[in-house]
Order: structure tokens, then C-alpha cells, then sequence
């Protein structure tokens, strides 16, 4: 096993909301903590693993198997580094994605009609309001999420290398995040270093 540390950085492009659920008057607000925006660890991962997964495709080397099934391991690069249901653990270890401390994040509320999941359709004088994080915060400096992340790689240096290979490039190629994609949210730069 060899165990590498990075700091992963996310800077928005666009305005971002990652649904923490809704306030008493049914305002969709973000995820939270102390009263600031983050962006959770598990998200971040799923992205990360999406776009993992589909570079592995694109090599003709994702031969995942047993998904359906939580008891049969599987051996493919992607399950073997972010883990699958049942006993078989993720190597991947990340923080949340936080800001930083002086930062001062602007939230502003985005309004759309609400939709009829039942007849596919906008509901007649109905509202839906968001709150989402704006781009730039208080100072006029663009919003940044930072956090670290280590990763224990499996098999020699040789396989190592090209495993972390294609996971800084998968991190790096994350470029939308959270929801409301349609409407021109969750764009965002991902960076990655070394620690």
C-alpha cells in the first residue's frame, strides 16, 4: 500500500446550491455548517468516481462486476479505489470541502415556477425560491472550497502511478457540481496538489 495526501480546491464559476433541504417558508437552502456553505465529501467523491469511472471506459478497461450484489468483491481499478456496498472499504478519504475562515460568502435567493412531477408540467402561481452561493464573496474575491483528501494505492509502484494518474485527472476534469446544472449553476474549476 502506498498513501498519498492532496488538497483538493474548487472555485465557482457560476452560482452554486448542493440541497441541504428547505427553511420553514419552503426556500430550498444549502448545505451548511456553522452557519457557512460546504461542499460535502460524499459529493465531491461521487463526481470524482463518475468521472474515474468513465475514463476507464474510455481506456476499454472498466470490467466492473457484481454491482447488483453487495456480497461478490469486486476487482475492477474503480471499485478496488472507491469501494462498493458490502465489505469492500473505499482507499479514498476526504474532507469535506469547506471555506475558508475569513472568507464571507454571499447567498442570494433564485426563483423558478414549481413542476408537476405527476403531469411533467409548471404548476399554475407556483413558486419554487433557492438560495444559492454567488461566485465572488463579500470581498470581491471568488468563492473557494478546500480540502484534503488521501488515498491508499494498491499494487506496485508501476500501477500506483497510473491509478493516480487518472484520479488527478479525474479530479481535475470536475466542472460542474451540485443542482441546477439546466439553469446555468454548479460550474466550477477543480484543482489538485500534492501535500
Amino acid at each position: 500500500m502506498h498513501k498519498r495526501c492532496y488538497r483538493i480546491t474548487v472555485t465557482l464559476q457560476s452560482p452554486l446550491h448542493i440541497n441541504g433541504g428547505t427553511d420553514a417558508d419552503g426556500t430550498r437552502i444549502p448545505v451548511m455548517i456553522g452557519g457557512k456553505p460546504y461542499i460535502p465529501a460524499t459529493a465531491m467523491k461521487g463526481v470524482i468516481r463518475e468521472k474515474f469511472s468513465a475514463y476507464l471506459k474510455m481506456m476499454g478497461a472498466d470490467s466492473c462486476v457484481g454491482k447488483e450484489s453487495a456480497e461478490s468483491p469486486c476487482h475492477c481499478p474503480c471499485c478496488v479505489l472507491f469501494g462498493k456496498s458490502g465489505f469492500q472499504p473505499s482507499r479514498i478519504f476526504l474532507d469535506h470541502l469547506t471555506v475558508a475562515q475569513d472568507s464571507d460568502p454571499v447567498l442570494s435567493l433564485r426563483t423558478n415556477v414549481a413542476i408537476d412531477r405527476k403531469l411533467q408540467t409548471g404548476k399554475n402561481a407556483m413558486l419554487v425560491g433557492t438560495k444559492v452561493i454567488e461566485p465572488q464573496n463579500r470581498q470581491h474575491e471568488r468563492m473557494q472550497f478546500s480540502g484534503e483528501m488521501t488515498v491508499w494505492y494498491a499494487g506496485d509502484e508501476d500501477e500506483m502511478t497510473k491509478t493516480e494518474f487518472l484520479l488527478v485527472e479525474s479530479i481535475k476534469s470536475v466542472i460542474e457540481i451540485g443542482s441546477g446544472k439546466s439553469r446555468g449553476f454548479g460550474l466550477v474549476k477543480t484543482e489538485v496538489m500534492p501535500l
